[in-house]
């Protein structure tokens, strides 16, 4: 079950079953409409609809392109306008941030590897990412869809446009060794 149960947005119940968005600290003072959601949690498909959603992306994947950027512990590994790689140096671990959605995966380093080799080639897949982690994927022509549950604790999806999705690809396609060392 989630710590928080209801959505900073609507402040509905949140539910089991619910596709849930978890924030994290960002950018926010106490008097901004937005800080509501500053380390705090909310339904996507409210987040999804809100007038601030917007503000509350930007203000995310600027927190997380200058977290990982100025920490030690991590190297970036691939960079664009939809999308951040950062892979631990003490930690078995890779994380991919999908910087328009307010969305992130953590792998293991072995998984990160099979996940690079499917992602290329399946138009479904289904993969745990790591000890807690399963991340499901169905693409068709128009839009590219994933699914995150994250074991016993929050679930999460998003609907990507196609274009994003192939720029995913060609990123991970990129012949570039840091990505999969």
């Amino acid at each position: 079950m989630y710590l928080l149960t209801k959505c900073a947005i609507s402040n509905k119940e949140t539910k089991i079953d619910d596709d849930v968005v978890t924030f994290p600290y960002f950018d926010a003072k106490p008097g901004d409409a937005e800080f509501i959601c500053c380390e705090d949690i909310a339904l996507r498909s409210e987040f999804e609809k809100w007038y601030l959603k917007e503000r509350v992306v930007e203000k995310v994947r600027n927190f997380w392109t200058q977290q990982y950027h100025r920490a030690r512990s991590f190297l970036i590994l691939a960079e664009n306008e939809n999308f951040l790689i950062a892979k631990s140096k003490v930690e078995n671990k890779v994380l991919l941030f999908f910087l328009n959605h307010v969305f992130s995966i953590e792998f293991t380093k072995d998984t990160w590897k099979t996940f690079g080799n499917l992602i290329l080639t399946a138009e479904i897949g289904d993969i745990k990412t790591n000890k807690q982690n399963s991340l499901y994927w169905n693409v068709d022509d128009a839009k590219g869809n994933l699914f995150l549950q994250v074991k016993s604790i929050r679930k999460d999806s998003i609907t990507i446009p196609m274009a994003e999705w192939q720029n995913l690809q060609d990123l991970l396609s990129a012949n570039n060794s840091d990505l999969w060392e």
